[in-house]
């Protein structure tokens, strides 16, 4: 997952990359390379983390925003434990049972170069590859999906306050909080208070960080918000800040 997304910021920021394929193809526009910025939503708030972190350009990212995102904070009981009541958006419990097609150690799933991710009329997404990380939220199992070592969370969650270090070293490049450094990029962070997907916890952790690493950065904290809150209308205010910010990273 991580060179993948290495791959893309790399693809992206060469001048063989983007630029090139849009060349190619007629298209007269073109991006400055020297001025890029790496943001996500949710999970594509962690991938944003990962580019910053590991990607090696010539120039590097002039910021990061990520809409609250995971990633501050992996190491916590709303990754590691078990949930035995509705946690998310108070939406009944998911049988496992029924995605084991995709959960299966033994018998994975044949590759796909796509999903969809469009929703019903009732809101449910409509592919059940999008239910998954709310099955391995609920059955505390995250992190043993995000490195490959099966049994991870297990051990993890038997410790009182796991750390860092007890996470093989083979697996610690995929905590954001391990490559943070003093030439982190700015960072914009934005978080509902009410979130139950991922917890606005994870943004303060990580603004903390940043912070003593002498690191601009800064929280939007958007009151009663939910997950994906910016799908529906009523936060432009709080948005147009947020714009703010980037413009002023590429200027």
């Amino acid at each position: 997952m991580r060179i993948y997304v290495l791959d893309l910021v790399t693809w992206v920021s060469s001048s063989s990359g983007l630029n090139t394929s849009l060349h190619q193809v007629n298209d007269k526009r073109a991006i400055d390379t020297s001025r890029i910025i790496v943001a996500g939503t949710s999970a594509g708030g962690y991938l944003a983390y990962l580019a910053a972190i590991h990607a090696r350009l010539e120039h590097p990212p002039r910021g990061v925003l990520s809409m609250y995102g995971m990633g501050g904070n992996l190491l916590t009981p709303h990754y590691l434990r078990r949930k035995t009541k509705p946690f998310f958006r108070g939406r009944p419990l998911l049988d496992p049972t029924q995605y084991e097609t995709f959960l299966s150690t033994t018998h994975p799933p044949p590759p796909t170069n796509g999903s969809t991710l469009e929703y019903g009329p009732d809101g449910v997404p409509i592919s059940p590859r999008m239910f998954l990380t709310r099955v391995l939220l609920q059955e505390g199992t995250f992190l043993d999906y995000l490195t490959g070592e099966h049994g991870l969370s297990e051990r993890l969650r038997a410790l009182d306050q796991p750390t860092i270090s007890d996470v093989p070293q083979e697996h610690r490049s995929l905590f954001p909080e391990v490559g943070l450094s003093p030439g982190f990029p700015p960072t914009c962070l934005v978080h509902g208070t009410e979130d139950t997907a991922v917890l606005i916890g994870e943004s303060k952790v990580l603004r903390d960080r940043l912070c003593n690493l002498n690191v601009p950065c800064q929280l939007f904290e958007v009151e009663g918000a939910e997950h994906s809150f910016d799908y529906q209308e009523g936060h432009e205010a709080v948005l147009e800040q947020v714009f703010q910010v980037l413009q002023g990273w590429l200027e």
